[in-house]
């Protein structure tokens, strides 16, 4: 069971799915909403990563570590399937000043004569843990897509999350 509350987006799983468990779920989702005070929309941020081709309940919040690096946090990943599968994803840091360092230190993260730069801004890195990753730092936001083979998706995306990020 998949639910919005507010700022909180809330899974709840079980692994036999009896319908007293879907029972006891609901009874625990519908306390966990109540306790949470919130109104229920969507997080701005999500809001950020494209819609086109995302697969249902695959959004995601990583607090920590995001990609295996501990300087990465806070990060919101959707899954993207047509053609082949691969994740958007969008960091929202407290300033520009934030989003640089934490971008700065991904390059200083991973082997030089991986990554490339091109002229409008988006960084390419072939990163040995995670393959291709297609990054870019607009204002507080790090943002880009992971594993996407089609240079044609990884533009539409950096473009569809570009315009976006401009309005936040």
């Amino acid at each position: 069971m998949n639910f919005l509350s507010g700022v909180y987006y809330v899974k709840l799983s079980a692994y036999n799915s009896t319908p007293k468990e879907q029972d006891a779920l609901q009874l625990i989702a519908r306390k966990a909403e109540f306790q949470l005070h919130q109104s229920n929309t969507l997080p701005k941020i999500l809001q950020a990563l494209p819609y086109d081709d995302r697969v249902l309940n695959t959004e995601q919040y990583i607090a920590k570590n995001f990609l295996g690096y501990n300087f990465l946090s806070n990060a919101v990943t959707v899954e993207i399937k047509n053609e082949i599968s691969f994740k958007d994803f969008i960091i929202e840091t407290e300033n520009p000043a934030a989003a640089t360092v934490m971008f700065e230190s991904l390059l200083k993260a991973v082997p030089k004569d991986s990554i490339s730069k091109s002229d409008d801004g988006i960084w390419n890195i072939r990163d040995p843990k995670n393959g291709l990753i297609t990054i870019t730092q607009k204002k507080k936001y790090l943002y880009g897509v992971i594993n996407c083979t089609y240079k044609s998706y990884r533009d539409f995306h950096m473009e569809e999350m570009n315009a976006t990020v401009s309005r936040l």
